[in-house]
């Protein structure tokens, strides 16, 4: 049955990795002759030559003959796991292709789904059993190689023998352990990495915009989507939250070994700088003006005063310069507390302005520490 499907990959050609003229030694012919020499290699019993020639026929252009008889090498060689994930791909690669209506590659699924049920009875599988909650950081090592969050807790297929498994993260201390399959073998890991002396934050922003930062204790932190785990040693911390177009949020506590804080600040819209700027401006001008008339009915007043002891007639003149004196009096005694009450508010806009986007220009991290200490040293509870 195998020499069967041999001739007809081989004479098959591998599939559109031949379509096409081309000139000797472009990567199609390459590709061409490497899985023409992996299937001599193969009836010759030399899979490990094989093996070598297909992935680099397959690292030339994808083809889902090639990958079948790559599963093929493995099988024999007794690499069980590895055969029945190469058997998965060219099931899943031909049958895309035959899809798109290139029905030569039915035969080449019905031969991988065919292998695929032969091997199953055989095929050890490991699952790695991972807690929630681990950092953000958190990794997992089989055999040298990381392992995806989608693949923990589920079945994964590996050769029979011995595989090494390592977990790490940030406050976690390492975890190892050496597992041994048989043939038809599965296994359950449980991945529980020991914690060193920490505490414990959740921060969750759930609505956080994009561009939202977070600093801890003065170093840029990463925030996830919807929970942040912030894993820290015990002693007191800050924390600040910087979105844009919103106040700051600021965090400070001390924390024990072992202990567990939920944090959900509210991020609160930021007054518009230029509404704060326009407030500054107008408070200044009316102040300016109260002073400004102050002085001039002061000045007037002095001009048109009649020496001691000289008594004048009233006159139409007089009586107007008079009315003007009072007049520019009262609006400068009216002006002089709107001025205040304007600076007031100006005060309140400016406290409640986003003003990080003025030193864009200058690196983040210093930015960001220098406007912190200038705008508010006080640190309070997030709400």
């Amino acid at each position: 049955m195998y020499l069967a499907g041999l001739l007809l990959v081989l004479w098959g050609g591998p599939d559109d990795a031949a379509a096409g003229p081309g000139a000797a030694g472009t990567p199609s012919e390459v590709a061409k002759t490497k899985y023409e020499q992996a299937i001599r290699a193969y009836q010759n019993r030399r899979y490990g030559d094989a093996v070598l020639l297909l992935e680099e026929s397959l690292r030339l252009h994808s083809s889902p003959n090639a990958r079948l008889l790559l599963g093929h090498c493995h099988r024999d060689l007794g690499r069980s796991g590895v055969a029945y994930q190469t058997y998965q791909a060219a099931e899943r690669e031909a049958a895309e292709r035959a899809r798109q209506g290139q029905r030569q590659y039915e035969e080449t699924r019905r031969d991988a789904i065919e292998n695929l049920a032969e091997l199953e009875p055989r095929v050890p599988y490991v699952t790695l059993a991972v807690p929630a909650g681990m950092p953000v950081d958190f990794a997992v090592l089989l055999d040298g190689l990381p392992v995806a969050p989608e693949g923990w807790g589920t079945r994964l297929p590996l050769d029979p023998g011995k595989h090494e498994i390592t977990a790490s993260g940030t406050k976690l201390r390492k975890f190892s352990r050496t597992i041994e399959l048989r043939p038809g073998k599965h296994l359950r890991v449980d991945i529980l990495s020991e914690r060193e002396a920490s505490a414990e934050v959740r921060l969750s922003l759930p609505d956080a915009p994009s561009g939202t930062l977070l600093i801890v204790d003065g170093q840029p932190s990463a925030v996830a989507k919807e929970t942040t785990f912030l894993y820290l040693d015990p002693g007191l911390h800050r924390l600040l939250i910087r979105a844009p177009g919103h106040r700051p949020v600021r965090w400070q506590r001390r924390l024990e070994n072992g202990e567990l804080v939920s944090l959900h600040p509210s991020l609160h819209r930021a007054t518009p700088r230029a509404a704060a700027l326009a407030l500054g401006g107008l408070s200044l001008a009316t102040l300016v003006t109260a002073i400004a008339l102050g002085a001039q009915a002061q000045s007037e007043d002095a001009a048109n005063r009649p020496p001691a002891g000289v008594a004048t007639e009233p006159s139409r003149e007089a009586f107007a310069t008079r009315d003007r004196i009072r007049v520019m009096a009262g609006v400068a005694t009216g002006f002089a507390p709107l001025s205040g009450a304007l600076a007031i508010a100006t005060v309140g806009l400016a406290l409640t302005a986003d003003w990080s986007s003025a030193r864009a220009d200058r690196p983040r991290t210093t930015a960001l520490t220098t406007l912190g200490g200038l705008r508010l040293m006080t640190w309070g509870g997030l709400p």
